[in-house]
């Protein structure tokens, strides 16, 4: 394992390399307004200052982003129960997966921004805390975390390992460094076979791979948040017998796409009503305005839906309602993929039965879509015909209703992999 390593020549390359670029990176975070308070503890200020007094040892799982966070989470919901001798930090590297931990971490444990991944930083913080286990979710490779847990003979985990369509090419690049890299952890539960494939061409020995599959089916659950609007909508729906239409999740350009394929539909069934759920929140004055140019009104969540005109589609300007929403669509698009952003998850309207349309771009969901599309679970479009993937949808009441159901039972079918996860922890925890 040892030679594994890379030693200090490696340190230092890798610590000019990072602040070459770090100016860089900072100047664009300003630029584009996401500068916040968390960077002072990406030098280990702020909250770290009270970690680092911390004598009891420590489970780390380390998450980039909400989905990640999501997923950490689940897991330090399994451990806590089973080893409460350990005291649990939880980081990420954004703000909104910050504020979903702080939401489901007890405060008794520990939340907190990555510090940047500077040897001199990394090395700082474990020379303070006692290690037991160091959890990755996903492929968030930073070397200097690695390395300095494993040479603090911490365990090391990569969970729900993915290397994507897209970031494969990269990883490639660097085959040697990769390699070396990766056979630091002690194990890999990878996300499916795609990507225990991808990671075995990088150089990871087969036996490091303890288990496959995503960990994202056993995060979904069927759990809704009630509000009156959602109640009202779902009234005015049953009352005018309105089948609906939802757009989840859409990216900047693929939302005037799919409300064009839309404006063309309803021409032929005046009944079919539309929701969109945009994934970002800024800059909605854009679809807004083309939609009322185009003679359409809009009814906004945050102020209420009025049901003031035939003509008006229904626009979700808050976060955090969409499985809310989703069990009363008639069926469901999955916003991301029709442009290339990647897609978005497809697991919550499986859960409930909806017949999914997606893209052709679903390269972040690679492995989920590869499991619904080998029981023909879903449909896939491409982006020049999504309008007449949306037609036949409709004209069959059959197969609308036979995707619903093959995409429910992918969905079971695909739980448990939590259980699998927790057993390799489990037992080296033990």
């Amino acid at each position: 394992m040892k030679k594994l390593i890379p030693g200090l020549s490696f340190k230092i390359i890798l610590d000019i390399v990072y602040g070459l670029f770090l100016p860089a990176i900072l100047m664009l975070y300003v630029l584009k307004r996401k500068y916040h308070s968390g960077w002072l503890e990406r030098i280990c200020l702020m909250r770290w200052r009270r970690i680092l007094k911390e004598k009891r040892p420590l489970i780390w799982i380390h998450a980039v982003s909400l989905g990640e966070a999501r997923l950490a989470v689940l897991l330090y919901e399994k451990l806590r129960p089973e080893f409460s001798q350990f005291k649990y930090l939880l980081t990420v590297v954004t703000p909104v997966g910050e504020e979903f931990l702080k939401a489901h971490v007890a405060l008794s444990d520990y939340v907190a921004y990555l510090p940047l991944d500077f040897s001199f930083l990394i090395r700082h913080i474990f020379s303070k805390i006692s290690v037991k286990m160091v959890l990755i979710i996903e492929t968030e490779i930073w070397p200097h975390l690695i390395i300095e847990a494993k040479r603090c003979n911490a365990l090391v985990g990569l969970v729900n390992a993915r290397i994507s369509k897209q970031s494969y090419p990269k990883y490639k690049i660097l085959k040697p460094l990769t390699r070396r890299i990766l056979n630091i952890f002690d194990f890999v539960c990878s996300s499916g076979e795609v990507a225990s494939g991808r990671l075995k061409s990088l150089g990871l020995e087969d036996e490091r791979i303890v288990s496959q599959g995503t960990l994202k089916f056993d995060l979904m659950t069927l759990k809704v948040r009630e509000d009156r609007r959602i109640e009202q909508l779902e009234c005015f729906l049953k009352e005018n017998n309105h089948p609906l239409f939802i757009a989840g999740s859409t990216h900047r350009g693929e939302d005037i796409m799919i409300f064009k394929a839309y404006q063309n539909i309803v021409k032929s069934y005046p009944d079919l009503k539309f929701l969109i759920a945009p994934r970002h929140l800024k800059g909605l004055e854009r679809f807004t305005n083309y939609v009322k140019q185009s003679g359409f009104g809009i009814d906004l969540f945050s102020s209420g839906f009025k049901f003031s005109s035939s003509q008006s589609i229904f626009l979700i300007d808050e976060t955090g309602f969409l499985a809310s929403l989703y069990k009363m669509a008639d069926f469901v698009f999955i916003g991301g993929s029709l442009l290339p952003f990647g897609g978005h998850n497809i697991i919550e309207p499986a859960l409930f039965r909806k017949a999914i349309l997606i893209g052709p771009y679903f390269y972040n969901f690679e492995e989920i879509v590869l499991e619904f599309l080998k029981d023909n679970a879903i449909l896939v479009s491409e982006k020049n015909n999504i309008e007449d993937s949306l037609r036949m949808i409709i004209k069959d009441s059959r197969l609308k209703a036979s995707l619903g159901e093959r995409a429910y039972q992918v969905a079971l079918k695909n739980k448990g992999v939590l259980d699998k996860t927790a057993d390799a922890i489990f037992s080296r925890l033990r």
